[in-house]
């Protein structure tokens, strides 16, 4: 299947609602934004952030800040993570508010956000979907997967996208790796490797830069980082391996260059775990690839051909019978069930063969106001529509 992300169409009635979500399912507990930020929106006043990002679950809180970052030049970085001055970056505004969904029957949150806030924006969007698992086998991290969907009139080009993290650990005395084989890089306090906490890049299978941030040089001198630096980390323009004494460190995975095309979406995806050692960590990180692959299908990063759309042909809420439009290019069976807003499969809406193009008529009549979702399925594809029932 073409992974659930680049189909997932959402329709949020409350973009000014759940700005942060838990993952506490597993053995992490880590809180996402609907910001680009990662822990919170706000840097703490003192010490870490509450559930930021704490490893184990019963452990103690290793977050000060983190954040998502985008960008193509020292002149354009739109992103979620601390700048100059002690203040948190607010390029991104929140398309669509974090919304719990039900595609794979784990922790998932689903949010959007775009570049609006930005001096200088190009356009983008960008889909944030995180999934974490209670399976003993993968329940060390949480994987976030994000999509930059071009919504401009002209092609952005030469984008570099990833993750910084601000761990502070024990008393800021860290040590910072890398391993540039499996894409990860991590950090531990200087007199344990317990635990060992970091970034694997899962998607694509390439790197831009994978780097340990030294404060002394490009935090500190300006109380956060300007846009110049997270660049020059981003596109690997400066790159540290691994840290040279024991201090206070951050931490940067990223991919690219990538361009987009107006309309073009193009996805990657990112691992954040901890392990109980180094070996750990590094076990934990094949593991959590292993998950990954198993619900996904990136191929090169970019959609398929084959495309399966599902969009309503009417009005959002629905206060009568339903209506959807359906397209299917790929062949083989296709399914269109109904679910609730726990999940649960109430019945069978279609059943057909694709290719096929559509107008299906569904009854809602007979429901409860109130939030569902209809799930396309085909043999290579799976695509989730939100619909509000409103009577």
């Amino acid at each position: 299947m073409v992974f659930l992300l680049v189909l997932l169409q959402i329709i949020n009635f409350n973009p000014d609602g759940q700005v942060i979500a838990q993952h506490d399912t597993g053995n992490v507990i880590m809180r996402v934004t609907a910001r680009g930020c990662i822990g919170d929106t706000i840097t703490p006043a003192s010490g870490n952030i509450i559930n930021g990002f704490k490893y184990p679950r019963t452990g103690q809180n290793w977050l000060y800040f983190g954040g998502f970052a985008l960008g193509n030049s020292i002149n354009y970085v739109a992103d979620g993570h601390y700048a100059p001055g002690g203040q948190v970056s607010r390029d991104f505004r929140i398309v669509d508010s974090l919304e719990r969904v039900f595609l794979l029957g784990d922790q998932e949150w689903l949010c959007s956000y775009n570049d609006a806030g930005h001096p200088t924006p190009k356009n983008l969007k960008v889909t944030q979907y995180s999934i974490a698992s209670p399976n003993v086998l993968y329940d060390d991290g949480v994987i976030m997967v994000f999509g930059v969907l071009n919504e401009g009139s002209v092609a952005v080009e030469s984008l570099y996208a990833g993750l910084i993290f601000d761990f502070d650990m024990g008393a800021n005395l860290t040590r910072c790796g890398t391993d540039t084989i499996r894409r990860c890089v991590w950090m531990r306090q200087n007199t344990t490797d317990n635990p060992t906490i970091g970034v694997k890049i899962l998607a694509p299978e390439s790197w831009a830069n994978l780097a340990c941030i030294d404060h002394d040089l490009y935090v500190y001198p300006d109380t956060g980082s300007p846009d110049s630096i997270k660049y020059k980390f981003l596109a690997g323009i400066i790159r540290c391996y691994t840290s040279n004494r024991d201090y206070d460190w951050s931490l940067v995975a990223s991919i690219g260059p990538f361009s987009v095309a107006p309309t073009e979406e193009y996805i990657f995806a990112f691992g954040v775990l901890g392990g109980a050692s180094l070996s750990d960590f590094y076990a934990n990180a094949d593991s959590l690839q292993s998950y990954f692959n198993q619900i996904s299908a990136i191929k090169e990063n970019r959609l398929t051909e084959d495309f399966s759309g599902l969009k309503l042909a009417m009005s959002n809420p629905i206060k009568e019978n339903g209506r959807v439009q359906l397209k299917v290019t790929e062949q083989g069976k296709i399914t269109l069930n109904l679910y609730d807003a726990l999940g649960r499969y109430l019945n069978t809406v279609w059943k057909g063969v694709g290719p096929c193009d559509e107008i299906i008529n569904f009854k809602t009549e007979n429901l409860p106001a109130g939030l569902y979702f209809l799930r396309l399925s085909t043999e290579k594809t799976a695509k989730t529509l939100k619909i509000i029932v409103n009577k």
